[in-house]
C-alpha cells in the first residue's frame, strides 16, 4: 500500500474565518485561538493541530463569576474529552471514518474568527491524561 500523497505546503493565514474542520483539512501544523459563546458562557479556546489530523482543544468558559475548563483530543479514530473532574469520555469512531470523520461534531460546523500560527508539534499535547478514568460513550 502506498502512502497518501502529501498535500502542497501553503502558508498559514494568521487570521481566518473557518470551521475547525476546515483548519484541520489544511493539513498544517498550527495552533489557533478563538472566542465563542456556548449556552451563554463566553469561552476562550486554543487548538493544537498537527498535519496528520490530531487536534487538541483547550477551552475556558465563564459566566456570572463562574468558570470551567474543558479539554478534548481528537484523533483520526477516537476522541477523548475531560473537564476538571476525575473522569472523562472516550468516543471510538465506527467504520474507520478516519481523518475527515474526526470533525463531524456540531461545533465543527460553526465558523469562527481564528488567529493562527505555525507550530512545532509537541506530541505530549495528544497524550491522554493518566490521572483520569475515561468512560466510553
Amino acid at each position: 500500500q502506498q502512502p497518501a500523497p502529501t498535500p502542497p505546503q501553503v502558508s498559514i493565514k494568521a487570521s481566518q474565518t473557518a470551521t475547525l474542520g476546515e483548519l484541520v483539512m489544511q493539513r498544517q501544523n498550527m495552533t489557533c485561538t478563538w472566542s465563542s459563546v456556548v449556552d451563554g458562557f463566553a469561552a476562550t479556546n486554543q487548538a493544537y493541530i498537527s498535519a496528520d489530523g490530531k487536534v487538541r482543544v483547550d477551552s475556558t468558559a465563564s459566566r456570572d463569576g463562574m468558570s470551567a475548563t474543558g479539554h478534548a483530543i481528537y484523533l483520526p479514530t477516537a476522541s477523548d474529552t475531560w473537564t476538571g473532574t476525575t473522569y472523562g469520555w472516550t468516543d471510538i469512531f465506527s467504520n474507520n471514518v478516519g481523518f475527515k470523520g474526526t470533525f463531524t461534531l456540531k461545533s465543527s460546523e460553526e465558523k469562527f474568527d481564528f488567529s493562527c500560527a505555525s507550530w512545532k508539534v509537541d506530541q505530549s499535547k495528544f497524550a491522554i491524561p493518566t490521572d483520569r478514568t475515561f468512560k466510553s460513550t
